[in-house]
């Protein structure tokens, strides 16, 4: 972590998706349906597929959460209304603003990792973690919000997790905003954490 930047730690409310995720998907007509089951997406075509209805099952009426299991290089605009997952050692890398936003998590896996130039843009109503040994190497801003106002609203950055910000790195969540054991954070201008709760390095 750059000991020259500013980490700061205040408390406030919360605000919804349509603040923070601006030219980020955060809705879609079927996202107010139950989860159950999983979409696996190993090409971008099986994204597009997904995002016609979210995986929806006819015959239960509910949607699926949305799994990356496939190196992804282009404009990621990502979207669930269950969870999205990047599975393990899998690299995205974006063309422009990287967006990943689900309603119940967001989730990058052991050894996946993102790339951008630009920003990065990691939203959800209740969670957003790093798993250990990730790589994140991104160009702007990174941005990990949890928007809801209540319950179990945490951003994670877990063990040995390695980042690479050129700008702002912003956590923000109700309950936790935790970085774990042996993080190396390299932040180009200001480290900020905002939490309700209990947020570590303050």
């Amino acid at each position: 972590m750059n000991p020259a930047k500013l980490i700061l730690c205040l408390w406030a409310s919360l605000v919804s998706f349509s603040v923070y995720s601006q030219n980020c998907i955060t809705t879609h007509p079927n996202d107010a349906l139950e989860c159950q089951g999983t979409f696996v997406a190993t090409s971008e075509a099986d994204i597009n597929t997904y995002m016609v209805d979210l995986g929806l099952n006819s015959n239960t009426n509910k949607i699926k959460n949305l799994k990356i299991d496939f190196d992804y290089t282009g404009d990621i605009n990502l979207f669930s209304a269950c969870k999205l997952i990047i599975e393990n050692n899998r690299n995205l890398s974006a063309t422009g603003t990287a967006c990943l936003v689900a309603k119940e998590e967001v989730r990058i896996e052991s050894g996946a990792s993102l790339t951008t130039v630009a920003d990065a843009k990691l939203y959800s109503a209740n969670i957003v973690t790093l798993q250990a040994n990730t790589n994140l190497d991104i160009g702007g801003t990174l941005e990990m919000v949890s928007t809801q106002a209540t319950g179990d609203a945490r951003v994670n950055i877990r063990s040995n997790t390695t980042l690479n910000v050129g700008g702002d790195l912003y956590m923000r969540a109700l309950r936790q905003a935790k970085v774990g054991h042996h993080a190396n954070i390299t932040v180009g201008e200001t480290f900020t954490i905002i939490s309700n709760g209990y947020s570590n390095g303050c």
